[in-house]
């Protein structure tokens, strides 16, 4: 139910936008309510101690932790807080109170409590517009249905209107051109996967878009909830072919999460990488479509998703990888990527790989839902079994599923690791050999040319503070792929020579355990014929 309610809620959540760069947040509780648990959505166990130590009590009323709402002085029934906007990002959790230059986006999962002491209601003010759910109000809007606890809204200063039935802002900062940009690609977008999913409901968003500098390089950040936001960080004020590019395959990601219904998860073990992938893929097929991408540069980037997802799984086999591998990080994107692609190419049956998608998706929408492997390989096929996906997601450590499966399909060929990896490949070496001295934990940052190693105890060489900027004499991030140096020197010496930015040099002794991963090319004539391309 949306606007006012005819049955009060027991407890009130109510947001109120201050400014662009402050929310309050408020509590209304029952007399005899002391105590009330924070939901904890997404992964907030892990962060929401930090994310709330942010809030500033506005009276001597109560305080709220990681895990608790508690009310301090009994003769308050309203417990206030200042919430300061913040653009820091918690892997896999929807920010609190993102800043978008005229308001702020906020997630009501960041301020979500249990039913413990009642029905939980949730209100909203703002000196403009208020949008959530598809809708539009002005000042104050409320909202008591199902749902309440996990909901994406935006808060506005200004006034802004449905145009055509569609509730769009753009902060002015981005530029006329960058605007206009954005709000083509999102219209091509949406035209494009309606065509090619058809029996799929589009889920409609309300667009929100802003600019931030940080003094950083240009970067982008985005969800595609009810509110699909989309950050742009540093971005070039007249956008370059560079930055075109980059923006279409984030825009369009984004937007491909609105024809997944929320359900399409399966079980949460999989959410991620059939949500991450599957946009994935229906981005990367798009961008073959449309020929704004040519069969050269997607070839390069599933070679490399192919290849990364192989070198990050470090080992394990798909059901043995840890929880934190399976729901971050790159592993849903990039493993979901090639899970899609080379599922579909392997299909069983006469529809092509985008009606196979589209069958899968409006599955979950008429409740009629097929495993994942089934879905893609066999689609509606009868007496069919799927082949090779409970392989590459079974028991097996990755690296052999995917080598037996390329042998078999000559999908890919191995190949010598890419110019653009070295780098990835240099930090998995030097992570590699920071556990071999530290007792199996790492820990550092790439800093410009250098790592700088982090917080850390129990090493015998390795020092928080340290600054490497060599390996072997040579720079880290150098033409060659340093790596190779660092395993010979492991294999011949029992040691390998490090050079600090003070001029010292460390010897780190290793016993030459880091493999550089294998890479592979995969031939895109044969993929493309085997997906209708």
């Amino acid at each position: 139910m949306l606007a006012q309610q005819s049955h009060a809620a027991d407890v009130t959540v109510h947001l109120k936008l201050i400014s662009p760069q402050k929310l309050e947040v408020s509590y209304q509780l029952p007399k005899t309510c002391d105590a009330i648990p924070f939901l904890n959505e997404e992964t907030l166990p892990k962060f929401g101690s930090e994310i709330r130590a942010a809030w500033q009590a506005v009276d001597d009323c109560g305080t709220a932790d990681g895990t608790t709402l508690i009310k301090t002085n009994k003769a308050c029934s309203n417990i206030r807080f200042n919430v300061p906007a913040t653009s820091k990002f918690y892997d896999r959790v929807s920010p609190g109170s993102f800043p978008m230059g005229e308001g702020m986006y906020v997630h009501t999962t960041s301020y979500a409590v249990s039913d413990k002491c009642g029905s939980v209601g949730y209100q909203f003010s703002a000196p403009g517009s208020i949008a959530f759910k598809g809708q539009l109000f002005q000042e104050n809007a409320s909202y008591e249905a199902e749902g309440g606890n996990y909901m994406a809204v935006l808060l506005l200063q200004k006034q802004i209107a449905s145009k055509s039935g569609t509730i769009s802002y753009f902060n002015p900062a981005l530029g006329a051109e960058n605007i206009q940009l954005l709000q083509n690609m999102a219209d091509q977008a949406v035209d494009f996967y309606n065509r090619a999913l058809p029996d799929v409901a589009f889920r409609k968003p309300i667009l929100a878009a802003t600019m931030a500098r940080d003094g950083g390089t240009p970067n982008f950040w985005g969800d595609a909830g009810d509110v699909l936001r989309l950050a742009l960080y540093n971005w070039p004020e007249h956008p370059t072919p560079d930055s075109d590019a980059r923006l279409r395959k984030f825009v369009w990601h984004e937007f491909a999460h609105r024809f997944q219904a929320p359900t399409a998860k399966e079980s949460e073990p999989r959410a991620a990488f059939i949500g991450e992938g599957g946009a994935e893929y229906l981005r990367w097929t798009a961008s073959l479509k449309t020929k704004w991408s040519s069969p050269e540069n997607a070839a390069t980037e599933l070679s490399t998703a192919i290849s990364n997802c192989i070198s990050r799984a470090a080992g394990y086999s798909w059901k043995t990888l840890p929880k934190n591998l399976v729901n971050s990080g790159s592993v849903p994107y990039e493993c979901g990527l090639a899970l899609h692609v080379m599922g579909l190419a392997v299909r069983q049956n006469d529809a092509s790989s985008l009606q196979q998608i589209n069958n899968y998706y409006h599955g979950f929408e008429t409740g009629e839902v097929t495993s994942f492997e089934q879905a893609l390989e066999c689609g509606k096929k009868k007496d069919c079994t799927p082949q090779w996906l409970p392989k590459l997601m079974g028991e097996q450590p990755m690296s052999t599923a995917w080598s037996d499966f390329f042998v078999s399909t000559q999908l890919a060929k191995p190949a010598p690791p890419p110019p653009a990896q070295y780098a990835n490949i240099q930090r998995m070496a030097f992570a590699s050999l920071m556990e071999e001295d530290c007792n199996g934990s790492a820990s550092f940052y790439t800093d410009k040319d250098a790592f700088l190693v982090g917080e850390i105890k129990g090493c015998r060489v390795f020092k928080e503070g340290m600054k490497i900027q060599k390996m072997e004499g040579k720079n880290l991030f150098s033409s060659s792929l340093v790596a190779d140096e660092m395993i010979q020197a492991c294999t011949s010496q029992g040691k390998v020579s490090l050079g600090l930015q003070s001029g010292e040099t460390l010897f780190v002794p290793c016993k030459g355990k880091f493999k550089i991963p294998q890479f592979y090319a995969v031939d895109m004539k044969r993929l493309m014929q085997k997906l209708d391309l």
